[in-house]
């Protein structure tokens, strides 16, 4: 249905300028959907896809799809499909039972697959879920310990995939204006956007120097990368 959904928005909406789709999850219907996606321009070559682990054990005990290899074969279809798509997922660490090995599993599970943006959330007991009477509570410190070296490992990731973009030029949509102070205390006009690299929220920002139309798509030249963010100057106005 989803296919359907944006094959009929694509040819009913034609010129909305950008259609991204979120949280998706892990389902051999994805892999239509992302055939889909590949056969619309305003379709963003986005795939946001929670998996929260990355242990088969552990992701049935989170009563969450446990066939990795389907999880890659939807991965590797979006990288062979989609022109330079980006990736992100979200993780639980912490959940109630998860052991080293099981941790261990994940980890190696982001460097294989080094994903574009990793969101890392620590297991928080709710009363009235399944989870909450689970035995084998993991301590909050582990948990964070464990979230930390996610994120240590993430940033490295992150880090790369952003600098191999300095000198690319992103079709931009320009969300605010700030500025930026040096280090001699003088500021200057900052203007602050997305590409399609960035859902609302979630993930980093792009930093185009100078002040640019609120609210319109400009072509921007990155210039530095770093761990969430990129630079730019502005080139123009985007249609």
């Amino acid at each position: 249905g989803v296919a359907d959904l944006i094959d009929m928005i694509g040819e009913q909406v034609p010129n909305l300028p950008w259609l991204r789709l979120l949280y998706i999850y892990p389902n051999p219907i994805v892999l239509k959907m992302i055939d889909a996606l590949a056969r619309h321009e305003m379709a963003l070559n986005y795939i946001d896809m929670p998996l929260q682990h990355a242990h088969p054990a552990m992701l049935k005990r989170m009563l969450r799809p446990s066939n990795l290899d389907l999880t890659r074969r939807i991965l590797d279809h979006a990288r062979n499909t989609l022109d330079d798509v980006v990736l992100r997922t979200t993780l639980i660490t912490g959940f109630p039972g998860e052991t080293d090995e099981e941790f261990d599993c994940l980890l190696d599970f982001i460097e294989e697959q080094r994903f574009d943006h990793v969101g890392v959330f620590t297991y928080s007991p709710e009363p009235g879920t399944v989870a909450f009477d689970m035995a084998d509570p993991v301590p909050l410190e582990v948990a964070e310990e464990r979230r930390n070296a996610i994120m240590e490992l993430q940033q490295s990731i992150s880090l790369e995939h952003n600098q191999r973009l300095e000198g690319e030029t992103l079709k931009v949509l320009v969300e605010s204006i700030g500025e930026i102070e040096d280090e001699n205390g003088d500021t200057a006009p900052v203007s602050v956007g997305r590409a399609y690299r960035h859902a609302p929220e979630v993930d980093g920002l792009v930093f185009i120097d100078g002040e640019q139309p609120v609210g319109e798509f400009i072509d921007a030249t990155v210039y530095a990368g770093t761990e969430y963010d990129l630079w730019a100057t502005a080139e123009s106005v985007s249609s």
